[in-house]
């Protein structure tokens, strides 16, 4: 199959936890000098802000420039250096080819985001205040309807399994535009002028239309597919409920990544 040594991404992945967790400390270092957090800061909204670049916008530089290649690199390099011809045939399937990668992207995209979100977890509950589930529930009722749930434990499962959900999503529809690419080092380029289009055209479309808040436009916005229930687009608050920005992410990104392929699918029978 594709040439993914799982051996090489435990050290990218470890080399990637590293650097993120130092961006993390300095961070929280310089927000309270020499750590000194008021013990009323609450941890959980810490790291639901750091999930957004409200707090270190280094930190989101790193997971959105890391977890989509980590599979999905190998995969556009095997096209482009027509390795993958000699891989379909060998398997003697194209859809089985197809379906190996898929869940393979999925599984190293999952365990790499929910290690990550893991980790700030911890360094959160380390450095700035033990996790405190009553005092969120404050948060979370300010929030509103803008949140998942009202009870902090759930809702912070349920930010962690939609973010890695999400990114799985996003990490299949980058792979997806990179079929189209013939030259490897260009696709690594396009998958952050991808997340900046995505980011950046919905606020831009919203601040154009004068939008309060827009669940159609939200559904477009990047952030509710790979940080649902943490960033709202626009100047006002959400007056819809988390799940509904999230799901129309979900949607929209899926139709995306399942036309672009069945185009690039079309387009590859055709010419083999």
């Amino acid at each position: 199959m594709i040439n993914f040594s799982t051996r090489k991404y435990f050290v990218f992945v470890f080399a990637l936890l590293i650097l993120l967790s130092g961006a993390t400390i300095f961070n929280i270092y310089s927000d309270y000098s020499g750590f000194n957090v008021p013990s009323r800061i609450d941890s959980i909204v810490y790291f639901y802000h750091l999930q957004s670049g409200f707090v270190s916008v280094a930190v989101l530089f790193l997971y959105y420039a890391s977890f989509p290649f980590i599979y999905s690199y190998h995969v556009i390099d095997a096209k482009n250096t027509t390795f993958q011809n000699l891989i379909v045939t060998r398997s003697k399937s194209k859809r089985k080819y197809y379906f190996h990668i898929l869940v393979t992207n999925a599984f190293y995209t999952a365990i790499t985001v929910l290690l990550i979100k893991l980790i700030q977890l911890l360094i959160c509950q380390l450095l700035v205040n033990p996790l405190n589930f009553r005092a969120n529930r404050f948060f979370l009722h300010n929030q509103m309807p803008f949140v998942f749930s009202l009870n902090p434990f759930i809702n912070l499962i349920l930010v962690i399994l939609f973010s890695i959900i999400g990114a799985v999503v996003f990490s299949t529809f980058v792979m997806t535009i990179g079929l189209f690419i013939r030259n490897t080092i260009i696709y690594l380029g396009m998958e952050l002028i991808t997340s900046l289009v995505c980011l950046l055209l919905p606020g831009t479309i919203n601040t154009l239309l004068n939008l309060k808040s827009s669940l159609v436009i939200s559904s477009l916005f990047l952030e509710n597919l790979l940080q649902p229930g943490v960033a709202s687009l626009g100047a006002y608050a959400p007056r819809f409920n988390a799940f509904l920005p999230f799901i129309g992410a979900l949607l929209f990104y899926t139709l995306l990544t399942t036309i672009l392929g069945f185009i690039w699918y079309k387009r590859y029978s055709e010419v083999s």
